[in-house]
């Protein structure tokens, strides 16, 4: 037969094939149950240490508000493990104080991996405090228990010291900050001082409040110079008068001769020659403007005029007179007085303008001064505002870390719930589980082998077989005949394996069941074997 000519492979023909063979699955289901006890008996057994902590919220808050202890427990998943070489150190194990630093650090990272860590109310999106379960394997019951315990206490102790080293480290740098800004405030204050000694301001008067003067400063100032700049055209104008009276002067002869005008003006201020002075004036009038020249009624008024300025000239003090005949001209003498007048008036005037603008000139100057020394000022109220604020951040920082300390140090954030406690026996692997995963294994294998066996036998094994491989038709078939001395001898077989394999799984379920119920209707012997190879 061909390999075209085999039969066709089909679900059915093997379920088949193994419900006629199933007597030979039970031998080896319990080779493979036999075996997988083996291993389990020879795999280390763990003593399993669990504890339970306690995290609070970090006085922070969270930063997440869907799962507020998220960060929490990753920061625990991640650095409980890490606080192994520590915890060891502590307890001092034997093997690793022996032990070189890369045989230690293998002994650390293999400590580790015997930790797990995990949340047990992790569903509870209300809950208050995480709920961290630490678990330690060990083939040492009592070591495990007291590993575990130090290591949550170390970590617990590292994890607080963690959370304060912020808070200790701002307190440092607030309280530094603190006294910088306290340094700075009182160095701004005392030139505060200084510059209202120096500049006059009020202390007690706000400085918005003294700039407010200085438009009225600006305009008094104003007026000032108005007034100046007036009395400046004032003394323009009398430079220009005094000019011309100059001039005049220079025109003006000093001596003349004597003016009947002149007796006239004496006469009248004279109270003896007053009334000839004014017989004089009508007697000057009639004939200058009564008759006509030339007649004799104009030469008796004037011959009359003359006599009467004779009679005048007796009465008045006459002006002396020089060589010459002439007499000090009276409009030079009032030029002269004139411009001695005006000559001292403008000094005055001169001298007046010269104080005033050394006094606005004193005045520009301070008043540049109080300008800059408003904006000095300003400033300085200004440096003052931010150091003050400065002074406030750094206590409100050193409060806040003060507060943030002293409750860590009142309330510890983390705490354990439930210490751990040595296990009374070891707990892993689980050598029942085991031993029934080899028995599955071993059932599997049976039915593979089976299989195996019958694909790689070449063989007829049904009539269908041999109707699909020959090219003519199948008439009949003549069955395997057994005798039966065979057929008893197969029946014999299948019985006694059957009833070992049987009585083997009865016995092992009776002893275990009695072992789990009352181990101590069994011998010590057997007990204490149970208890090994189960771990109960």
């Amino acid at each position: 037969m061909t390999q075209v000519d085999l039969p066709q492979l089909s679900l059915q023909r093997y379920v088949d094939l193994v419900r006629r063979r199933r007597w030979q699955l039970v031998p080896v289901s319990l080779f493979g149950l036999v075996i997988g006890g083996l291993i389990a008996f020879f795999i280390p057994r763990y003593f399993v240490a669990r504890t339970l902590l306690e995290h609070q919220q970090l006085p922070s808050g969270p930063t997440d508000r869907e799962y507020p202890f998220r960060a929490v427990v990753d920061t625990a998943k991640s650095t409980i493990p890490l606080m192994a070489g520590a915890a060891i150190e502590e307890l001092k194990w034997p093997e690793a104080v022996a032990l070189d630093d890369f045989a230690r650090g293998q002994l650390e990272r293999e400590v580790e991996s015997r930790i797990s860590v995990s949340e047990t109310n992790g569903g509870d999106k209300t809950r208050s405090y995480a709920l961290i379960n630490v678990e330690y394997r060990d083939q040492d019951g009592p070591r495990s228990a007291e590993f575990l315990n130090k290591l949550v206490e170390v970590w617990a102790r590292e994890r607080i010291a963690d959370l304060r080293a912020p808070a200790e480290e701002q307190q440092v740098r607030a309280s530094t900050t603190l006294d910088r800004a306290r340094g700075t405030l009182a160095d701004y204050l005392r030139e505060k001082q200084d510059l209202e000694r120096q500049y006059g301001f009020d202390p007690e008067l706000d400085v918005s409040v003294q700039r407010m003067e200085w438009p009225k400063e600006v305009e008094a100032r104003a007026r000032r110079l108005e007034a100046l700049q007036e009395q400046r055209s004032e003394v323009a104008k009398m430079k220009a008068a005094l000019e011309v009276d100059r001039e005049a002067l220079a025109e003006t002869q000093p001596r003349v001769a004597p003016d009947s005008s002149d007796v006239l003006s004496r006469a009248l201020a004279n109270p003896k020659a007053a009334g000839l002075a004014q017989l004089w004036m009508r007697a000057k009038q009639e004939y200058e403007q009564t008759y006509q020249p030339g007649t004799a009624q104009y030469y008796n008024s004037k011959k009359k005029a003359e006599l009467i300025l004779e009679q005048i000239k007796a009465l008045v003090p006459q002006p002396k007179v020089d060589a010459d005949g002439l007499v000090p001209n009276p409009d030079f003498t009032e030029l002269v007085q004139k411009i001695a007048a005006d000559k001292k008036k403008l000094s005055g005037l001169s001298a007046q303008i010269a104080t005033k603008e050394r006094q606005l000139e004193a005045e520009q100057q301070a008043f540049v001064v109080k300008v800059e020394g408003h904006g000095r000022y300003s400033q300085k109220l200004e440096q003052i505002v931010e150091a003050q604020a400065a002074k406030d951040a750094a206590l409100a920082d050193l409060h806040s870390a003060t507060d943030l300390l002293a409750k860590l140090q009142r309330d510890l954030p983390v705490r354990t719930k439930r210490p751990a406690v040595v296990p009374p026996a070891p707990t892993e692997p689980n050598i029942l589980l085991i031993a029934l995963i080899g028995c599955v294994l071993g059932l599997g294998a049976a039915i593979g082998l089976i299989l195996a066996f019958d694909f790689l036998q070449g063989s007829f094994k049904t009539v269908e077989d041999v109707e699909r491989a020959l090219p003519v038709p199948v008439l009949g078939g003549v069955a395997y005949l057994e005798t039966v001395a065979e057929r008893e001898d197969a029946v014999r077989r299948r019985r006694r394996v059957a009833f070992i394999a049987g009585s083997g799984v009865i016995l092992m379920t009776v002893v275990v069941s009695i072992f789990y119920f009352d181990s101590t209707m069994l011998p010590p012997v057997v007990r204490d074997l149970l208890a090994m190879i189960l771990g109960a």
